[in-house]
């Protein structure tokens, strides 16, 4: 099956901000389209918060960008699904908290 090279300004989001976090599209693997605003894409390398950095980056601008990311398991690499939301407000399915909002509601939670 050819790559897809026409997206949606919904899903060019999520690839814009994969790009940023990864140091530009050429290092993205094969970009599958899930619906009109997701797409997910399968990593082989590390993840981190420090050093590297990339799973920091990549949280901080998904709370800017207003896009829900979810990281799984598969296989030997982990799946990145990003869902483009666009908004903070609305049903738990359709917003997205900014980074403050995101930090007060995990700092002030009891384990």
């Amino acid at each position: 099956m050819p790559e897809q090279t026409e997206f949606t300004a919904q899903q060019q989001e999520c690839i814009d901000l994969l790009a940023k976090v990864f140091g530009g599209r050429h290092h993205l693997n094969k970009i599958h389209v899930i619906g009109d605003k997701s797409i997910a894409i399968y990593y082989r390398n590390a993840l981190s918060t420090f050093d590297g950095g990339n799973l920091t980056h990549l949280v901080i601008l998904a709370h800017e960008k207003a896009i829900r990311v979810e990281i799984s398991a598969y296989q030997s690499e982990v799946r990145i699904i990003l869902s483009y939301r666009g908004k903070r407000e609305g049903k738990i399915y359709e917003r997205h908290p900014n980074l403050e909002t995101a930090i007060a509601t995990y700092t002030t939670k009891t384990p």
